[in-house]
């Protein structure tokens, strides 16, 4: 139980080691950097696929109704330009 309780103290203490990460890169360059796929997909029309990410294979439906080019022919069901 101790061990369990110290994991999760652990995950929540890199959670907000990596937001305050994404928040300083923010701040100091103007980029934006997403921490969330679904607000990163919000905001785009075309989608160009460029490596192979679990993510976008778990998430593939959530391309519907974008321009995919899809270079590494990771999308199987959405329709995409596989280059």
């Amino acid at each position: 139980a101790e061990m369990k309780e110290a994991a999760k103290i652990l995950d929540f203490e890199y959670a907000a080691f990596l937001r305050d990460k994404i928040e300083k890169i923010k701040s100091e360059t103007g980029i934006n950097v997403f921490s969330d796929f679904d607000e990163f997909l919000d905001g785009l029309d075309i989608v160009i696929i460029m490596v192979r990410h679990d993510e976008i294979a778990e998430n593939e439906n959530k391309l519907r109704g974008k321009l995919v080019l899809d270079t590494v022919h990771i999308c199987k069901k959405t329709d995409t330009y596989s280059l």
